[in-house]
């Protein structure tokens, strides 16, 4: 009897799922590279991301002696940004 070897001369059913989600994935990223929006949802996402560490470490972020050193914070204007930029300008400035 002859072993069965790793690589069968048939595709399995997996393998071809696989390259086939693979395949889509691929044209759906090139599709979404050239999309407008897309980058208007990746900002969104990284100024809430940004908002959450800057929530987590808020009372080190906004404490008397931070105020004092960089000067008076709207906390509520840069917790309500919309861009990393607009929070960048907020808090240090």
């Amino acid at each position: 009897m002859r072993k069965q070897h790793m690589l069968s001369r048939t595709l399995s059913p997996d393998f071809i799922s696989c390259f086939l989600i693979n395949s889509l994935l691929c044209r759906a990223v090139q599709y979404y590279q050239g999309w407008d929006n897309m980058r208007r949802g990746y900002v969104y996402v990284i100024s809430k991301q940004i908002k959450k560490i800057i929530k987590a470490h808020e009372d080190i972020l906004f404490s008397e002696d931070a105020q004092m050193k960089y000067g008076p914070f709207d906390v509520a204007k840069i917790l309500t940004a919309t861009s990393p930029k607009e929070i960048d300008d907020l808090y240090s400035r």
